[in-house]
C-alpha cells in the first residue's frame, strides 16, 4: 500500500517509481534490489530546419545494461509558431522507436518509450500524442547490440521554415 499526504498527492503527468524490500528465503532478513538509475535527462536543443537533425540524445555505455532490465524514455516537445507541422523522431542506436507528423497547431508533444532488454537486442514499445496530435501506441523489435554501449537519439525537423521545434525535456531510466 502506498499512501500520500494531502499536500504530496500525485498530480496527473507525475511520474512515480518506487524502490522495494523482499523478503530473503535464506536468512529471513530483507534483501534490497538496486534501485532504479537515471541514465540522462535534461533539457535539448531547438531546430527550425526542415531534415531531420538530432536535437538531444542519451549514450549508455557499455557494460551498463543487461538482459532482464528495462529502460524507459520520456519526452517532451515543445513547437513555437503556427506556420508549419512538424516531424519527431526517437531511435533506439540504429532503430526508430517512435515516428510522428504533428499540425501546426500542435503546440506542444509528450511521449513515452520502453525497452525490454533481451539476450540479444530488445522489445520496443512507445507511446506519443499533443495538443492536436492523436494518440498512437507502436511495439516492435530491435537488433542493435547494446554490450558496446548505445545511442538513444531524439531528432525533429519542421515541414517548412518559420517555426521552431525544441525538445523541452527527456530522462531515460534503467530499472534492473
Amino acid at each position: 500500500t502506498i499512501q500520500f499526504v494531502t499536500a504530496a498527492a500525485p498530480q496527473p503527468g507525475d511520474t512515480l517509481l518506487a524502490g522495494y524490500r523482499l523478503s530473503g528465503t535464506d536468512s529471513g532478513a530483507p534483501q534490497l534490489y538496486p534501485s532504479s538509475q537515471v541514465l540522462c535527462g535534461g533539457t535539448g536543443a531547438a531546430t527550425s530546419g526542415v531534415t531531420l537533425t538530432s536535437i538531444g540524445t542519451c549514450d549508455i555505455p557499455a557494460g551498463v545494461l543487461l538482459p532482464g532490465d528495462r529502460v524507459e524514455i520520456r519526452f517532451d516537445f515543445a513547437h513555437q509558431g503556427t506556420v508549419s507541422g512538424f516531424s519527431f523522431e526517437i531511435h533506439w542506436g540504429a532503430t526508430t522507436i517512435e515516428h510522428r507528423d504533428a499540425a501546426a497547431g500542435d503546440a506542444l508533444v509528450t511521449g513515452r518509450a520502453n525497452a525490454a532488454i533481451l539476450a540479444a537486442g530488445a522489445q520496443l514499445d512507445s507511446q506519443s500524442w499533443g495538443t492536436v496530435l492523436p494518440f498512437s501506441a507502436t511495439v516492435a523489435s530491435a537488433a542493435d547490440s547494446y554490450t558496446s554501449g548505445l545511442t538513444i537519439d531524439f531528432q525533429g525537423m519542421l515541414a517548412q521554415t518559420g517555426d521552431t521545434l525544441t525538445l523541452a525535456n527527456y530522462t531515460v531510466v534503467r530499472l534492473p
